[in-house]
């Protein structure tokens, strides 16, 4: 599991990049335990990171105007870092 921030990672194996958003549980013998939901799969680290941009958005109510300059600023940032994480052998073509 790649540890994105307190409540997304990301796995991957060689069909996909699994993006996993971090849930606590709220009822039953599990009751504060965490669990990892899978929130999509992907072709590559690229479209995984950037699906996490735009579902975190959603999550959270905050300004329009920061929001669309902070999205903006971290898909750079992601097309900055990926072919970074290719030279591990991680990313799929």
């Amino acid at each position: 599991m790649i540890k994105i921030n307190k409540d997304w990672s990301l796995e991957s194996d060689e069909s996909c990049v699994t993006l996993l958003k971090r849930r606590i549980i709220k009822d039953g013998v599990n009751k504060g335990n965490t669990s990892w939901d899978a929130k999509g799969y992907y072709n590559n680290f690229a479209e995984a990171l950037k699906a996490m941009v735009d579902k975190d958005i959603q999550s959270n109510n905050s300004r329009l105007d920061y929001l669309i300059d902070r999205v903006k600023a971290l898909k750079e940032h992601i097309d900055a870092v990926v072919p970074l994480l290719s030279r591990g052998g991680r990313e799929r073509p």
